[in-house]
């Protein structure tokens, strides 16, 4: 298990996070670490990655994108 720091942190988290082409892997991705940070805080003492950032994290990347039709008209409201 590495510790994070300000000088690795491209090459463990922010580079293999954007490798990953899928929602569902990235979402997996995300708990993974969340899992870590919430097991071993001590490998994550230089950097300013709070629990709470991860979760929102993952809310967003585990939603639905929109689609413009998607969205109410004024027929729907009647």
């Amino acid at each position: 298990m590495a510790k994070y720091n300000q000088n690795n942190k491209e090459e463990l988290l922010y580079k293999p996070f954007q490798k990953i082409r899928t929602k569902k892997g990235k979402v997996k991705f995300l708990e993974e670490l969340l899992q870590e940070r919430r097991e071993h805080p001590e490998n994550f003492r230089g950097l300013n990655i709070k629990i709470k950032h991860i979760e929102n994290l993952i809310k967003v990347w585990s939603t639905r994108k929109r689609k413009k039709s998607d969205e109410a008209t004024l027929n729907d409201m009647k």
